[in-house]
């Protein structure tokens, strides 16, 4: 039968979809597919990171994701997918630079400031989890990601009855 994908994004959103689904394997080869069609994918690499660090593949996501900026300094994916390996790698300082590099290029991402509420709050920087926090509520107030995050750093300061009522009411 032949190959029905020709586009690396076709790849890519399968490979997404896989890799939410927890099917790293398959998410990976679909990633490796897309780079044998355009190997200067910035997003391709990118995502090849994501499934290694899911894998727990530390140090070939690290190098999958740093190509990626070497194609494009912009790609708010790589940043991301850096963060999660610095927290993979128990550096929530660097975890944080990372984020706060892909905040200044996707200031409304939602997966983005989620995780700056909790590496905030794994800082111990609670104030400044409470006020990113309230801000986001402005323009994500469905989002449970973030909903999630401020839960856990509730917990951390040992107010639990209200991280519970966060987790419950989300």
């Amino acid at each position: 039968m032949a190959e029905e994908w020709l586009e690396p994004e076709d790849y890519l959103e399968q490979a997404d979809r896989l890799l939410e689904e927890g099917a790293y394997e398959e998410a990976l080869t679909l990633c490796r597919k897309a780079l044998e069609v355009d190997s200067q994918s910035p997003d391709a690499h990118a995502l090849t990171g994501r499934c290694m660090a899911y894998m727990n593949r530390v140090d070939e996501a690290e190098r999958e994701l740093l190509q990626a900026l070497d194609y494009d300094r912009e790609c708010v994916d790589a940043w991301f997918g850096l963060a999660f390996v610095s927290w993979l790698r128990a550096d929530d300082r660097e975890a944080l630079g990372y984020l706060q590099r892909a905040r200044q290029l996707a200031p409304d991402d939602a997966a983005v400031l989620a995780q700056i509420v909790g590496i905030y709050g794994n800082l111990g920087r609670f104030d400044e989890a409470s006020a990113l926090y309230d801000e986001t509520l402005e323009s994500h107030p469905e989002s449970a990601e973030i909903s999630y995050q401020w839960g856990l750093v509730l917990a951390k300061q040992g107010r639990h009855d209200e991280a519970i009522k966060i987790w419950r009411d989300t």
